[in-house]
């Protein structure tokens, strides 16, 4: 039996591809999203930066003010203002105006006085996250 083709002509409106695909954009990038989150808590832990775990639980997903259904847009990150060290670490620590520097350890009540502090590497946690996003984490 020969097959002849069928023609089918599909007219769709910006309006109709808005309602019905809008939203699913919207719900996949978000769900995307809560993924990289997941991700970041699972380096934060992995990378031994948690000691009270307020870091991991301030890590949230926020739906940006300038997002739209056909662009959805959300945000992945800590209000703690920390964050940014453990993210990318910091350099050694010198003395500004004294002659050495002067702090409490973790877990003592003396101070140690020091001329300068080595600093630590970040963790990116948030990097990584990201970087390891593919397809599957939108479906």
């Amino acid at each position: 039996m020969a097959y002849k083709g069928t023609r089918v002509h599909v007219n769709l409106s910006a309006a109709k591809i808005k309602k019905h695909v809008g939203h699913a954009t919207e719900e996949s990038v978000e769900r995307a999203s809560g993924r990289i989150r997941d991700r970041a808590r699972r380096n934060l832990r992995a990378a031994d930066r948690h000691r009270t775990g307020a870091l991991g639980r301030s890590i949230k997903v926020t739906k940006m003010a300038t997002s739209t259904p056909m662009k959805p847009k959300f945000r992945v990150g800590t209000n703690l203002q920390y964050g940014r060290y453990q993210e990318w670490g910091i350099g050694p620590v010198v003395p500004k105006r004294a002659k050495v520097l002067r702090f409490k350890p973790k877990g003592s009540n003396t101070f140690v006085f020091a001329m300068r502090t080595r600093g630590f590497k970040g963790a990116h946690f948030m990097r990584d996250a990201y970087r390891a996003t593919t397809k599957k984490d939108f479906l």
